[in-house]
């Protein structure tokens, strides 16, 4: 078969994981229910050029996008088929690490087998100071996943903004105010003289005065 397909709209669904499935290893046997013997792959004759249009939609493995492109599917004799082309996600969202990334580039290569084509895909989490995602290389069956961040940083504070949308020192100052307030309850507890902040509200009403010395309460007769 030769010949050119054109693609005026399309939706492709993968179906969710995690189903259940016999492990590899099982074997059912049922009554008549003979293994047929082996058989050889029937010949092919196939070349077949398609066009996914500008209305194909892939939802699928953390992927929602529009998809692009061209691929051609050739096949001699008794070989498995095989492609050639490009397919580009246009308008895409990536969920990763709980949080929905825009795709900045996401790029299928196809040279070989059609299982197994090769992945070129960024992914961004936008509206942050810094600017964390994912880079994807490698192949379907191999893929590579690196962090990525723009400005670049250590790989602990690219997965801090991903995940949290900010980076790990603004836990520890988030934490400081907590522990200060222990201190000063455990200082007044001990009836020692203590210093303590007032509120913004009330530091813009005292003229700018932020903190003031609480002196121990007299023991009660």
């Amino acid at each position: 078969a030769v010949g050119k397909l054109a693609v005026d709209a399309g939706y492709w669904r993968l179906a969710p994981g995690g189903t259940p499935r016999l492990s590899d290893d099982v074997t059912v046997k049922r009554p008549g229910s003979e293994k047929p013997a082996a058989s050889l792959r029937p010949k092919l004759e196939l070349d077949i050029a398609t066009e996914l249009g500008r209305n194909f939609l892939f939802t699928g493995a953390g992927l929602s996008s529009r998809l692009a492109g061209s691929i051609r599917i050739t096949a001699h004799g008794r070989d498995l088929p095989r492609a050639s082309g490009t397919i580009r996600a246009r308008n895409g969202r990536f969920e990763a690490y709980g949080q929905k990334l825009e795709i900045e580039r996401g790029i299928l290569s196809f040279n070989g087998l059609l299982d197994n084509p090769g992945l070129d895909v960024r992914a961004v989490r936008k509206g942050l100071t810094v600017e964390p995602g994912v880079q994807i290389s490698g192949t379907a069956q191999r893929p590579v996943i690196k962090l990525v961040s723009d400005p670049e940083l250590p790989d602990a504070e690219k997965l801090a903004w991903l995940v949290l949308g900010h980076g790990p020192e603004q836990m520890v100052h988030q934490r400081r105010p907590r522990e200060r307030q222990v201190q000063v309850v455990r200082r007044l507890r001990r009836g020692r003289r203590a210093l303590t902040c007032a509120p913004i509200p009330t530091i813009l009403a005292r003229g700018g005065k932020a903190c003031q010395t609480i002196p121990p309460r007299p023991p009660v007769n």
